[in-house]
């Protein structure tokens, strides 16, 4: 495994050890993870990739090392010297920004970890949570991120995370900043995330893609034939589900 704080001995010696704390409580897939921690200069050239593709409150991003989709090259080719690529499946990117606060570190960090777990579990579903990811607001204009299953799931399990790593009191506090600061600005996507992580509730994530499957094929173009039977188990065609 790697870890690479871009030279920055004070997000090693903070965020580090907060960080192998959350790794303890993940069965994760393999031992192979890029962990990279940007610093201002990666944010002034990441800044208008991530707006663009991403969205400008992305926190942070799981790239699958072998994806070919654009965001997943950009991102692989900017953190992981080439002489390395062999050696890791999963990068795991944290924007400058994010860093700032150890607590919101944590939840990021949390949350793209637990999106490595659910590809590992059901590479399938993460395919069909990449389509929805980028198509569900055309057919549901009120669509938000929490509306796409891995997402919701990766919200709840950060916050479960994080709260045993930085105390629940922490994980509040941050999370209602986040509340009142979209206020602000009227963001109202981010808004509506924010609050649902205040109050979140149990949801399983994988019943929940298939309803959307069910409810949605026809219209959505999910990559695989949803009709077969348990067309969701097993190992995935090769696809590129790319970042979540």
């Amino acid at each position: 495994m790697c870890w690479n704080f871009s030279g920055s001995t004070a997000n090693e010696s903070t965020l580090k050890p907060l960080c192998e704390q959350v790794d303890r409580h993940f069965r994760l897939p393999s031992d192979r993870y890029y962990r990279y921690f940007a610093v201002q200069e990666d944010e002034a050239a990441d800044h208008q990739f991530i707006a663009q593709q991403l969205g400008q409150y992305c926190r942070g991003l799981h790239v699958v090392v072998s994806g070919k989709h654009d965001v997943c090259q950009y991102f692989v080719n900017r953190c992981i010297p080439p002489e390395d690529l062999d050696n890791y499946d999963n990068l795991i990117y944290i924007r400058h920004s994010t860093c700032l606060n150890p607590t919101g570190c944590v939840i990021t960090y949390a949350h793209e970890l637990q999106h490595t777990v659910q590809e590992s579990l059901f590479p399938k579903l993460m395919g069909v949570n990449f389509v929805l990811y980028h198509n569900l607001k055309r057919f549901l204009p009120s669509a938000t991120e929490i509306d796409i299953p891995t997402e919701r799931d990766a919200n709840i399990v950060s916050k479960s995370v994080a709260e045993m790593v930085c105390g629940a009191g922490a994980v509040k506090r941050f999370a209602e900043e986040q509340v009142q600061y979209m206020k602000r600005v009227c963001e109202t996507d981010q808004l509506i995330r924010w609050e649902f992580f205040l109050n979140l509730q149990s949801y399983n994530w994988v019943s929940e893609t298939r309803r959307l499957v069910q409810e949605f094929k026809g219209r959505m173009s999910f990559g695989i034939d949803v009709e077969k039977p348990d067309w969701w188990k097993g190992r995935a065609p090769d696809t590129d589900p790319g970042e979540y």
